[in-house]
């Protein structure tokens, strides 16, 4: 979670699972570690540079990053239709859809098996991210596979797909595409992993 909150607009759901999680009896030192955690490294950043956040607060507002189009769901439906606000509404969905989902999770909350859907809903529904941003979704895939090697029509599928999926990314590289030829590939890696895993909610469950 500490190095996830070094970009954690791109990774915004796990947040709210960490608070309500920690509001949990006795689940409340994972949040004070990593507040700890967080207060020491913006501490060794103040040390080698003093005015580090003064700085950053005004990059922050000279360049206006949030109202800046990037290859988001957002930003397509903000480019179509021309409105800002569009910007933040697959958030909006997606976090009415976090809600049913950890109500639906209870009390059996798991980490292991919750967090790489979340990782996955985060990234296509942010309302700002890059394509490099992705390489978060890496444990997503590998939790994807992970039960794939029982099952060979399965393993052949899910590895054909996984390479379309990066091919296609790879040409548009090669092609020097920028910005909105990307915005397709986030939701295709949640959609691939839904049909890897055919991850109901109810899955997600105390170990």
């Amino acid at each position: 979670m500490f190095l996830l909150a070094f970009k954690p607009h791109v990774v915004w759901l796990l947040w709210p699972a960490l608070l309500l999680y920690s509001f949990r009896p006795r689940r409340w030192r994972m949040l004070v570690a990593l507040t700890l955690l967080l207060i020491a490294a913006s501490a060794a950043a103040l040390l080698i540079n003093h005015t580090v956040f003064s700085q950053y607060l005004a990059l922050w507002k000279e360049s206006r990053l949030i109202e800046q189009l990037t290859p988001t769901a957002g930003g397509l439906l903000r480019w179509w239709l021309g409105s800002v606000l569009l910007q933040f509404l697959p958030a909006a969905v997606a976090g009415g859809w976090f809600l049913y989902y950890w109500l639906r999770a209870g009390m059996s909350w798991d980490w292991p098996e919750g967090t790489p859907l979340l990782l996955l809903v985060s990234m296509a529904t942010a309302p700002y991210s890059w394509f490099f941003d992705q390489v978060v979704l890496l444990p997503s895939v590998l939790h994807g596979a992970r039960d794939m090697q029982s099952n060979t029509k399965k393993i052949v599928l899910a590895t054909a797909s996984f390479l379309v999926i990066n091919i296609a990314a790879l040409t548009l590289i090669l092609m020097h595409r920028t910005t909105f030829w990307y915005a397709w590939t986030a939701p295709a890696w949640l959609l691939w992993y839904l049909a890897v895993r055919r991850y109901p909610a109810q899955r997600v469950h105390q170990r």
